[in-house]
């Protein structure tokens, strides 16, 4: 099975941060027998969805997995196997509600996508409905055309959302959010500020 480990990232805060694990990503991926795509620069219209198009080419491309990592994510637990996170064909997500008004929700900045019948297919549609360049509105729950609200949204809807699947929330471990686990993935969006989620990501990647 081919598999691959994916971030991308757009804007020198979120670059830096990428360069800050490199090496600890790289390793990971070496070490699983991963491919290591390390993506800088803005494809899509819109930047965050970024993650989906090159998830896309990746299947196309002939991967059977990909794990993806938004830039302010890091992978603690190198010795945790990475396809083990979902067997499922589609999209293995981590079931998150960050304190604030935050509804529980399906979070989109960590994921994981095995191949399967009508996988591309699924891709393909949730990037069709990438909406056109647009001001955000400050919380994404309330904006109708943030890619997290959409894909919440298909994963509610018939045919798609048979391809979507929570894993376990080790996966995904929201910081600020979710204290006293044990991480496979920390994932700093719950983190106020860049500069101390660069410092967040240095003090793991220095630990080993």
């Amino acid at each position: 099975m081919r598999s691959l480990l994916l971030q991308c990232a757009d804007g020198l805060p979120y670059r830096e941060m990428l360069r800050v694990t490199h090496d600890r990503h790289s390793r990971y991926a070496a070490r699983w027998g991963m491919s290591f795509w390390w993506m800088l620069g803005k494809r899509e219209r819109i930047h965050s969805w970024d993650k989906f198009r090159w998830a896309f080419e990746a299947l196309r491309a002939g991967y059977d997995y990909v794990m993806y990592l938004d830039a302010d994510a890091v992978i603690v637990n190198c010795e945790q196997e990475p396809t083990a996170a979902t067997y499922r064909p589609g999209f293995g997500l981590a079931q998150s509600q960050v304190p604030g008004g935050e509804p529980v929700h399906l979070q989109a900045g960590v994921f994981y996508l095995r191949n399967g019948a009508g996988v591309p297919e699924m891709l393909a549609e949730l990037l069709r409905r990438q909406p056109p360049i647009y001001e955000p509105l400050p919380l994404w729950w309330e904006d109708e055309q943030n890619e997290q609200t959409i894909l919440n949204r298909m994963a509610q809807e018939s045919p798609w959302g048979q391809f979507f699947h929570i894993v376990d929330y080790r996966w995904n471990v929201i910081s600020n959010h979710e204290r006293g686990t044990s991480p496979v993935v920390l994932h700093l969006a719950g983190t106020v500020g860049l500069e101390n989620r660069l410092q967040a990501l240095r003090q793991v990647c220095m630990g080993g």
